[in-house]
Formats: structure tokens, C-alpha cells, sequence
């Protein structure tokens, strides 16, 4: 079984959108493009700064970024690698559904590498931020991209299960606390 929704074809059709983001933009429309690119994409790294929020709220901050011009093609790409993912493997097998993302990000590593840091950075953090947004509810998620500061265990569901401190709480930055609710 494919523990990762990612296919190269995906992979390469994403860094498509973000390679020609580059700083040595022939012209000043191309270098505008670049910029606009830099806020956006590092916004949606932003979100993983921990600011009290739970795991949904992450979630829900995380799909209004993606609309962002920069990112939605690259975040649309993904999303449907995700949701190919589900309907096929996990629709034909739920009980993948704890380890269907565990090696996820293996081939988004092995095409980010052909990359500048920028655009290398970029492509992980969507594709993870991917797999948060649109992946099945529960299923464990793999080690969060360098530069994250927030790494979060399983796709968030219905209900806020996880919550993330700042500096100034108790249990330190970007340390889940698990939060339970009463039935």
C-alpha cells in the first residue's frame, strides 16, 4: 500500500507554479510576481507559529491561506493528490487510515531536493499543510517540514483535539497539549 498521496506527476506539475518564483525575475513584473509569492507562502508557514490555537483552528486558518494567488495552484494540486488518495487506498482499505500518511512527504522530499531553499521550503510546507487541510480525519501525519514550529500528530476532525501554547504558557512553544472534552 502507498503511504503517500503525492505522485510525481503531481510533484512535478506543483513545482512547476513554484520554480519560475525567483528573485532573478527578468523583469519587474516577474520580480513583482516573486514578492507577492514571499508573503504568501510565508504566511501560510506563519500559521504554524503557535499562537493558542487547536488543531482545527490551524486547519480552517490553513484552507483560507490557500486561496492566496501564489499558493492555490500548488495547494489545489495537492488537494486533489489527497483526495485521489483517499477514494482509492483508503476507500478500499480504511483500516490504512493510521498509517496512511506516515511516508507522505518521502517523494515531496525527493523532488524538493532538485530545488533551491526557497522554493524547496514552499513545495514541503504546502504539501504538508495539504495533508492537514484535506487529509482523512485521524489519520497520523508525518514529521512536520524543518521551519515548522508546530508539529501536528493526526489530521484534525470535527473536533478541536489538540491545542498549541506560546512562549508564555506553562508548557513551552509549540508543545501540544492534549485537550480532552466532556461527553
Amino acid at each position: 500500500m502507498s503511504t503517500s498521496p503525492f505522485s510525481r506527476a503531481d510533484l512535478l506539475s506543483a513545482v512547476a507554479h513554484i520554480q519560475p518564483l525567483t528573485s532573478d525575475a527578468p523583469n519587474k513584473v516577474a520580480f513583482n510576481d516573486y514578492a507577492k509569492a514571499v508573503t504568501a507562502y510565508s504566511v501560510v508557514e506563519s500559521a504554524y507559529v503557535p499562537v493558542g490555537q487547536t488543531d482545527t483552528r490551524l486547519r480552517d486558518e490553513l484552507r483560507t491561506l490557500f486561496a492566496a494567488a501564489p499558493v492555490k495552484p500548488v495547494a489545489d494540486i495537492f488537494r486533489g493528490s489527497v483526495e485521489r488518495h483517499a477514494e482509492g487506498v483508503l476507500g478500499s482499505d480504511p483500516a490504512a487510515l493510521p498509517w496512511a500518511y506516515l511516508d507522505a512527504m518521502a517523494p515531496v522530499d525527493a523532488v524538493a531536493s532538485d530545488l533551491g531553499t526557497l522554493q524547496a521550503r514552499w513545495l514541503r510546507t504546502v504539501a504538508y499543510s495539504a495533508l492537514v487541510v484535506y487529509g482523512r480525519p485521524g489519520a497520523a501525519l508525518p514529521r512536520s517540514p524543518a521551519g515548522l514550529t508546530i508539529d501536528v500528530g493526526f489530521v484534525p476532525g470535527i473536533a478541536p483535539r489538540t491545542r498549541f501554547v506560546d512562549e508564555d504558557d506553562e508548557e513551552g512553544a509549540g508543545v501540544p497539549v492534549t485537550s480532552y472534552g466532556r461527553r
